[in-house]
């Protein structure tokens, strides 16, 4: 956009990799600003931090545990278990609980937070309450 004349031309100045440093730090100030303007303290925002910085923590050994389990198929599919020098004998059920405990986990470190949420919108309203009285 800056090439074309749509933003000023500071925008478009890039590093020798490409990366335009001035874009990126304007759209992160911008979001880092929206983001505290959701709640009114900023320990509240910082609680949110540190929950979603956990959560893709525990999304990422997900991630890595299934991509184990992908590649150990693979191998086994394509018959190379001969080029794989160790081959731990739990690795495939260590992977199997990682995925579950770590799915459990992201599913529950919200169950407050969801769950204060859901009786704060019912209690909010009252003609809500009264459908779901009705069902």
């Amino acid at each position: 956009m800056a090439i074309a004349g749509q933003v000023p031309k500071l925008f478009g100045y890039t590093n020798k990799y490409g990366i335009p440093y001035y874009s990126v730090a304007l759209t992160a100030a911008i979001a880092l600003i929206s983001y505290l303007n959701v709640s009114s303290s900023s320990s509240q925002v910082f609680t949110w931090l540190s929950n979603i910085s956990t959560v893709s923590g525990f999304i990422s050994w997900i991630l890595v545990s299934v991509t184990y389990l992908r590649y150990r198929k693979a191998i086994d599919y394509h018959g190379m278990t001969d080029r794989v020098p160790y081959r731990p004998p739990l690795q495939v059920i260590g992977s199997w609980g990682s995925i579950i405990f770590f799915s459990l986990i992201s599913l529950v470190n919200g169950y407050a937070v969801f769950f204060s949420w859901i009786e704060k919108f019912v209690s909010g309203n009252h003609h809500l309450k009264l459908m779901l009285l009705l069902v």
